[in-house]
């Protein structure tokens, strides 16, 4: 709802300036043709040139659903977007095993965007923000990741990198939630115990061992 609003309010925006600017100054379009001419202004040629690309994408969309290619089409964008999102995936991984964390980061970012299954590649390329020291891009893609509904796998990741970082309050802090919510689960045991034990809170760590 909020960015819809936003939207709506940057298009009028956008459209109040374009006004002005119109008014300030129209320009001027000659469109020759033989022995026929059309003069007009540059704000209506550009008007004009939007509405007949806007009227050329619906026929081309009226025409394939008379003549039943919609779903073709639909079917054919669907698996492009997910060969790009594999393609993208596969590179994106292989830069980050070799250390090219900004191109990592940017192709795994496109293969979770392009993919219906985004999870995965939100978590590489927050592991890939976070080697490249890109806190705050590698938090903003957990909390893509967080959409996605599994909690448990995004919070281990944002421990490990925060572990990985050295930030052990937060890691312990992290970890002390995800233990109240999913209970003695294995990953979250092994990592607040490594997470207490560079804190040196000894007395936290006997309680958590058996």
């Amino acid at each position: 709802m909020k960015r819809t609003l936003f939207l709506l309010l940057a298009l009028l925006a956008a459209g109040a300036g374009i006004g002005l600017m119109a008014l300030r100054d129209p320009g001027y379009v000659l469109v020759s043709w033989g022995l026929t001419s059309l003069e007009m202004s540059l704000w209506l040629a550009a008007l004009l040139w939007l509405l007949s690309v806007a009227a050329s994408l619906l026929a081309i969309d009226l025409l394939l659903r008379v003549l039943g290619l919609a779903d073709w089409w639909r079917r054919f964008v669907s698996l492009r977007r997910h060969r790009r999102s594999q393609q993208a995936f596969e590179e994106g991984s292989v830069r980050l095993e070799r250390g090219d964390w900004k191109r990592a980061e940017r192709l795994l970012a496109l293969a979770a965007k392009l993919s219906p299954r985004p999870l995965p590649a939100w978590l590489a390329a927050a592991r890939a923000a976070a080697r490249g020291q890109a806190w705050e891009r590698a938090e903003q893609y957990l909390v893509l990741a967080e959409e996605q509904g599994n909690r448990l796998a995004v919070g281990l990741a944002r421990a490990r990198l925060l572990l990985a970082a050295g930030r052990w309050e937060q890691a312990a802090v992290t970890l002390a939630q995800l233990q109240q919510r999913f209970g003695n689960d294995a990953g979250v045991l092994r990592l607040r115990v490594e997470a207490l034990t560079r804190l040196a809170r000894w007395g936290e760590l006997a309680d958590l061992l058996p």
